[in-house]
């Protein structure tokens, strides 16, 4: 793809990914860490350590850049330890929480 931005030319390239790869590290061995996607703030955390969940349940819900994000359990587990609290600020890639098989 073309980008044109005043009179500058930009080249990207887009790659789309299946749900099964975009879970690739969480869901295959059935548990894993979640990692903040963009810098934000910690808006609500919806669960706590030990929190047995099932596939897709929201965990927490980050705002950044005036967006909702919802963090979901890739698969059924359970919630064995949380890197964040509300009010944090987390970079892009930061690990917020860590699951394993339920």
């Amino acid at each position: 793809y073309v980008a044109l931005v005043d009179q500058d030319s930009c080249f990207f390239e887009v790659i789309r990914t299946t749900g099964e790869a975009q879970h690739a590290g969480a869901g295959r061995a059935g548990g894993g860490s979640l990692a903040a996607q963009m810098p934000g703030q910690v808006m609500q955390v919806l669960v706590a350590e030990g929190d047995t969940v099932e596939e897709g349940q929201p965990l927490m819900i980050l705002e950044a850049m005036k967006m909702e994000i919802r963090v979901s359990a890739p698969v059924s587990s359970r919630v064995t330890r949380l890197f964040v609290a509300q009010g944090d600020t987390v970079e892009r890639g930061q690990q917020l929480a860590e699951v394993s098989p339920a």
